[in-house]
This record gives structure tokens, sequence and C-alpha cells, in this order.
């Protein structure tokens, strides 16, 4: 991937997720289900995006528009909803719950390593951009990629589906549609994340539980690192 990670690519754009050499990535990454080159991106007016089918299980969806999604959120930008980014949010609840102790300086490193890993090429993949799951994974859980999982486990196995609230009327089906194609939030997280059942299960459960303590968030930090290695293997074996 481009080193200057900063830098708009040569299309002038500049969200890490969308530009040109994630795309190399994409195309490696769902190799198997998606077909389009990298010279047939949309970028007609705002983010990027491609419009094909997706191929899964013997089925595919009619065309849709998909775009790349950052995967774990640590970042610095601000954000509004509190008052200040992610990355200081957290550096906050740490030095809050580990001021007398002496892993204090070893947490903070690894949140300094995770803020550094939110721009890589393990850190992005592709996401549903028909009926806006972007908007909701953004919305539901402030972009936490564990409330992501649980929120797909509530609709393939009770059938609560949040999504449909943040799309149109015109898109909800796409949305079905598309979620249709995988068997249950396994399948989904193999397809779309190359990640083992063991890791779904164990985010499903951090997805539980706010980020309020340093407890809770050393946790969310480790499964965050689980997840960068076993999509780094994926991508080694698939160069």
């Amino acid at each position: 991937m481009n080193k200057d990670k900063n830098k708009p690519d040569e299309y002038g754009v500049d969200e890490y997720d969308v530009k040109i050499d994630a795309w190399d990535i994409y195309q490696k990454m769902y190799k198997n289900n998606l077909y389009f080159n990298v010279s047939s991106v949309i970028r007609d007016s705002g983010r990027p995006y491609i419009e094909c089918q997706f191929e899964h299980n013997g089925k595919s969806t009619s065309k849709m528009r998909f775009s790349g999604e950052t995967d774990f959120n640590f970042s610095n930008e601000h954000k509004k909803e509190l008052h200040r980014s992610r990355y200081e949010n957290y550096k906050k609840i740490l030095e809050r719950d580990l001021a007398c102790e002496p892993t204090l300086e070893t947490y903070l490193k690894l949140l300094d390593e995770c803020m550094e890993m939110h721009h890589s090429q393990e850190n992005v993949s592709i996401m549903l951009q028909t009926g806006n799951m972007q908007g909701s994974k953004g919305s539901i859980g402030l972009d936490r990629l564990d409330v992501w999982f649980l929120i797909l486990q509530m609709r393939y196995k009770h059938n609560v589906n949040l999504l449909q609230n943040h799309c149109t009327m015109e898109n909800c089906s796409a949305i079905e549609d598309f979620l249709d194609l995988f068997d249950n939030v396994y399948d989904y997280a193999n397809t779309i994340y190359h990640i083992d059942r063991k890791l779904v299960n164990d985010l499903i459960d951090s997805g539980k539980r706010p980020l309020d303590s340093a407890y809770n968030l050393i946790n969310y930090m480790l499964l965050a690192k689980r997840f960068w290695k076993q999509k780094s293997k994926y991508l080694e074996n698939n160069k």
C-alpha cells in the first residue's frame, strides 16, 4: 500500500479505505465474490464505489453498490458525539482507571499501536453501500466492529434487523438480498473479514459491553490485534 497514508491518491481521494491502493486489496480479498477492475471504480460524486454483483454460496445479488470501510476505528479525528477523538476518549479511560498502575504505559502503547493500524490494509474491508450499511455501522455503537457483529448476530439468529433503520424504503430489500447470501454471522465474517468463528464469538461478547472501563477497552484492543493478525495471514496467503 502507499507508504504515505495521509496523502490523496492520483484521483485526489484522501479517504484511506477508498483510495486506489485499497481497491487493489479488495480485489484480492474478494476474488471469489466481486469481479471488477480498479479502473471501473466510480468516482463521480461522494465516496468512490463499484457497482456489480456479489457472488457467494452459489447465489448472486443483482447489481449493487459496494464501497470501502474502515473496520476498527481508533482514529484521532474529532468525533462530535464524544466531544473528542476516539483515540483521545480511549486514552482518557486508560489514564483514569490505571492512574496508579504500573501497566498504564503498556496499555497506552497498545492504544498507540491500534491508532497506527487505523489506516492499514488489515483494517479495511468492502461493505454494501446500497441501503447505507456503512451508516448503520457508524451510527449504532459509534462505529465499533464488535457491536457490528452483535447487530448481525441479532439479524441472523433472532430476525431483529436494526439495519433497516438507516436505509430508504427502496433500498431495504437490497440489504436483505445481500445478507441472505450468507448462512449466518460466521459465514458473513469469514467471507467479508476472513476471520474465524472463535474471534466472531469473542467480538459479539465484547459488543454487549460499553467501552467505559480500562478492562473492557483493553479487551477490545486485544480483539483488534487478533483481527488484524488473522486478516494479515489471509492477505499473505492470497497475494
